[in-house]
């Protein structure tokens, strides 16, 4: 076991590794807690055979050289699941590291599915069946064992082989451009940032009446910025049925707000209690004629389902062809717009564009141009062209 518990043991280590082509690199870390993650370990290892875990929570440690190293753009940095671990760095560091390969991604370009796991992938390339029973370690406690830190380094002890054989086949295949292109996806910092304003719309919400939605809007707005503010999590601050019955009830003084259910009584303690009424008051203040519609009342016509289905049952089909994961070229979403457009031109979804455009798009459009049909041959479908 290599275990960094120093700054100086860490620059050590980082500098060498400044020259290795790539580095595989994952996290520990809890958050149940808190808002943001709270980092408690990272692993590095390299090919040339380095493999170590730093302690984060160690006393004076400073991870600068590791974030150098995240910086070298002369230096892969590869991930499997990425978008946590880049999270926790983003918060830290303030950057992305850069260049960078998630394996999950690539694993799904090449016929993985929509979730490959670490292990399924190690299983796969290198026969190793990775040992799980630590996932559910409390990675902020002191000390650790011996046997979760070579739990915590298994996550990235094969990672470097298994990099090193999906990315031979991606060249093999040509679809290294695909992977790059997701890659390209994950640089952007807008992926890991919460917007406030947004908050709102992951809420299942019971109206689409206008004054309802605006103060669960403005209520899920403040209840993000204060658990933010605090490091805590949402629901430490209003549990999602609570702020949704007080939109409902639009309370306008403190005894109405007491009278809602579930309320919490530290709330009626603080301040919160008069933001929350605040809230409420200003867009109780605004005609419901003068306010936006924050929800359009969706429709899909009856003659536009079957279409969906039909897209759907050819998002399946070419990516079985492919070998692709259907999740990485369109969502549901996407095939509503694809059945909805007028056009049958290019509908703005992602399937419109790249390599996914080649794989499923234009066979999209043919199939709404009705140049496409589906016909079973050895009892599996088969989609053939039509001659008009």
């Amino acid at each position: 076991m290599s275990l960094i518990q120093t700054t100086s043991e860490l620059k050590a280590l980082c500098s060498p590794l400044a020259h290795e082509p790539f580095i595989a690199v994952d996290t520990e870390f809890i958050r149940e807690k808190t808002y943001y993650p709270q980092l408690c370990i990272l692993q590095v290892a390299a090919p040339g055979g380095a493999c170590f875990a730093v302690d984060v929570l160690a006393e004076g440690m400073n991870l600068q050289p590791l974030y150098a190293l995240f910086d070298n753009p002369k230096v892969v940095k590869v991930f499997h699941a990425c978008r946590q671990d880049i999270e926790i760095i983003l918060h830290r560091h303030g950057k992305i590291p850069f260049p960078l390969f998630d394996t999950q991604v690539a694993a799904m370009v090449c016929g993985f599915g929509d979730s490959a796991s670490y292990g399924a992938l190690a299983e796969k390339y290198l026969g190793i069946e990775i040992d799980k029973s630590h996932r559910f370690t409390n990675w902020a406690r002191r000390p650790l064992s011996k046997e979760q830190y070579d739990y915590a380094l298994n996550d990235v002890r094969h990672l470097c082989d298994i990099y090193q054989r999906i990315d031979h086949e991606l060249k093999e295949s040509g679809r290294d451009a695909w992977v790059a292109e997701e890659m390209a996806n994950l640089q952007n910092k807008d992926v890991y940032i919460t917007d406030v304003e947004e908050v709102w719309k992951k809420m299942r919400l019971r109206s689409h009446a206008k004054c309802f939605t605006h103060r669960v809007k403005e209520l899920a707005k403040w209840r993000e910025i204060q658990a933010q503010h605090m490091d805590v999590p949402r629901g430490f601050v209003l549990k999602d049925n609570v702020l949704l019955e007080i939109a409902a009830a639009a309370p306008q003084t403190i005894d109405e707000l007491m009278e809602i259910r579930a309320i919490p009584e530290d709330l009626l303690l603080t301040p919160f209690a008069t933001e929350v009424l605040d809230i409420i008051a200003k867009i109780n203040a605004v005609e419901p004629d003068d306010l936006p519609t924050l929800v359009e009342r969706s429709h899909t016509p009856s003659h536009i389902k079957p279409v969906v289905e039909l897209l759907r049952l050819l998002l399946k089909q070419q990516c079985m062809v492919s070998h692709v994961a259907e999740k990485l070229v369109a969502n549901d979403d996407d095939l509503h717009v694809i059945a909805k457009d007028e056009d049958s031109h290019s509908p703005s979804v992602p399937a419109m564009y790249g390599w996914r455009y080649e794989i499923f798009g234009k066979f999209a459009m043919e199939l709404k141009k009705g140049n496409m049909a589906f016909t079973l041959r050895d009892g599996k479908i088969v989609v053939i062209p039509l001659k008009r």
